[in-house]
C-alpha cells in the first residue's frame, strides 16, 4: 500500500471510529449501561470485516428516529445495524432491544469488530440505543 494511502485511510479509520464512538455515547455511560453482544456466534472475521466495511459506506447518512427499515436515505441506530448486517447475510431484529434478545453476550474486554454494542442512554434500564464496535 502506498504511504499516502495508507495515512488516508489511516485517518478515516480514526475518524469513523470516533464518529461511532460519539454516536454510540458510550464514553458518557456507566459500565452497568451498556453490554454488548455478538450479532452471529457463527460470524468469522472476514463477515466482521464486510459489516464493518459496509457501515463505513454509509457514513455521513442522516440520522432519522424510526427511519424505515431497508431505506438508506436515513438510518436510526437499529434500523442502520440491521441493514448492514442484512447486507452480508445475518438478519437482525428491527429495534435495538430486540437485537440485544438475539445476540451471545460477550465481556467489554473481548470485543470484536462487527461486535454490536448496546446501551442504555437515559438510564432507566431499558436498551435503547445500538452501536457496532470497529
Amino acid at each position: 500500500m502506498q504511504p499516502r494511502n495508507h495515512r488516508v485511510r489511516t485517518k478515516l479509520l480514526g475518524v469513523a471510529l470516533s464518529l461511532s464512538m460519539a454516536f454510540s455515547g458510550a464514553m458518557l455511560l456507566d459500565p452497568s449501561t451498556t453490554h454488548a453482544a455478538a450479532a452471529n456466534g457463527n460470524a468469522n472475521a472476514s463477515t466482521a470485516d464486510a459489516v464493518v466495511a459496509t457501515g463505513m459506506q454509509y457514513l455521513g447518512v442522516p440520522y432519522k428516529f424510526g427511519a424505515s427499515s431497508g431505506s438508506t436515505d436515513a438510518f436510526d441506530c437499529s434500523s442502520f445495524m440491521q441493514y448492514i448486517f442484512k447486507k452480508n447475510g445475518i438478519d437482525l431484529p428491527r429495534s435495538s432491544r430486540q437485537q440485544a434478545a438475539v445476540g451471545t453476550p460477550v465481556a467489554k474486554d473481548r470485543l470484536q469488530p462487527g461486535d454490536l454494542v448496546f446501551s442504555d442512554t437515559n438510564r432507566d434500564g431499558v436498551i435503547n440505543h445500538v452501536s457496532l464496535y470497529i
